[in-house]
Formats: structure tokens, sequence, C-alpha cells
């Protein structure tokens, strides 16, 4: 994941949304309503898709809207008192995380020590956790694996209505998540949960490469958990989940509706 490249595949992609917010800003504006308040619950994407789709089509939002709603990977809600676009009350991202996954994290209050805490504690208690994040100066190929802290901008919690990857580290680490959750690998690609593959290197905090011992899918009726970050620049939507680098909601969703593999190298 070289700093050059990564900066231009995932610009192009930050810039494509930033024209998509720029399109739709009269209303639709991110990937959450900042006025709404989205962190007790998520939806599963299926379910997700259908409110989009039945919120189109009783005119509560646009065509164009439900098109953002879509590049952001989120849902809208409607308010059935209200008639015609005055129905839109707000809207949240679709939620992926185990909730037992370990962030790397800064607790609040005492700054300069980075830890773990379990997603679960981190999306119920936002604000007494900073997110480590990659930072702008990072070089993976240079070996400067160059660290940040982003304060947590909103954070979801929903049932995962399906199976889950469950990601088998050579040194013994486990990720477990959704099947659409982006993780960043070695050499530079980002791809989705489920178009991993056992040749493929995660990305170590350190920077090292950790190969993968084995793949799984399973059927998991529990909670999933994520989050997005406070940052203004791409990699500090970069987080690292039982060490390893993988993308938060907001990243997510920029790369939802482009290729399942996103190549970060030139």
């Amino acid at each position: 994941m070289k700093k050059k490249s990564m900066l231009l595949a995932l610009s192009a992609v930050f810039m494509a949304m930033t024209w998509m917010q720029g399109a739709y800003a009269h209303r639709i504006t991110a990937v959450a309503d900042p006025a709404k308040r989205c962190n007790n619950r998520g939806i599963d994407l299926a379910k997700c898709d259908q409110k989009r789709k039945k919120a189109l089509q009783r005119g509560c939002i646009t065509e164009e809207e439900y098109n953002a709603l879509v590049q952001f990977n989120s849902y809208p809600t409607c308010d059935p008192d209200e008639s015609g676009l005055n129905q839109l009350d707000g809207w949240c991202p679709c939620g992926c995380l185990h909730p037992n996954t370990g962030l790397s994290v800064e607790v609040v209050g005492d700054e300069g020590f980075v830890t773990q805490a379990l997603a679960n504690e981190v999306v119920y208690n936002r604000f007494g956790y900073k997110m480590i994040t990659l930072d702008e100066s990072a070089d993976i190929e240079a070996g400067k694996m160059d660290l940040s802290k982003q304060g947590i901008a909103l954070s979801t919690v929903g049932p995962a209505l399906r199976p889950i990857i469950q990601i088998n580290a050579e040194d013994g680490r486990v990720i477990r998540m959704t099947q659409t959750h982006p993780v960043v690998l070695a050499n530079g690609d980002i791809k989705e949960a489920k178009k991993l593959r056992p040749e493929d290197n995660l990305l170590d905090i350190n920077g090292k490469e950790v190969s993968i011992k084995s793949l799984q899918s399973y059927k998991y009726d529990g909670p999933v958990v994520n989050l997005a970050t406070e940052s203004k620049n791409i990699e500090g939507h970069v987080i690292f989940a039982n060490g390893f680098a993988v993308g938060d909601l907001t990243l997510e969703a920029w790369l939802a509706n482009f290729e399942k593999s996103t190549e970060l190298r030139k």
C-alpha cells in the first residue's frame, strides 16, 4: 500500500463522493444525517435497500436522493404524519464488525497510550475513545507506518442477517466482519471481506505483512457494530481491528458502489 498509489485511488473515490455531496447538498449530505441520532441500531443491507426503495415509491425522497443514499450506503427514515418530500425525517448508515473485535484506540484522558477495546464497548461509549488510524504521512512501501488518532463521528449497532466472514491469520489472530466490510491489504488493495483469498496478505498496525491461513463464512445471529471517524482525509478512515488495517463505515460507504476490489497501486 504505497503512499502515492493509496492517495491516488482513494482520492478518486473521495472526489467522486464529494461531487455527489455537492449534487445532493439540498438534503442528503453525508453518510448520516448530522441532526439525527443513529447510534442505537442499524439494519441489514437487504432491508436497507428495501427501505430506500419504499421511501422513493411513497415520495419521501427524490430519485437523486435515492441514488445518493445508495452511494452513501445509508437508508432514509420517513415521517408518516407528513406528506410528499416533507416526510423525510433523516437518514442513517446501514450496519460491520463482530462486537468482540478488538479496536486500536486511545482512551480519552489517557493520551499517548494506545490500547485495544472491544468494538461493542467503543460504539456504546464513542466519546470516551479516539480511534487509532493511518496518518496522511504514512508510506507503507518505505516502511513508514505513521499513525494518527481521530474522534468518532457516529456509531451503529444492528443485526447480521447474512453469514459473516471469519479471517484466520497465520499468527493466530482472527477478525470477524460482515461480507462487505473493507479490508486493507499489505499489497495496496482494498477488498470486501467476501472477496478475500487465502493468498492475500493482511496489513498489521506495525506495517508487517501477515498471511491468511484460512477464511470461513458462517451464520451469526448476534449484532454487528460499525463506526465512522471524524477524519477529513482518506487515511483517517483506515482503522485497526485486532491489529489489522480495515476500513471504517465511511470508507465502506465510499467503496460500496465501486469495484468490489479496489487496487491502490498505479
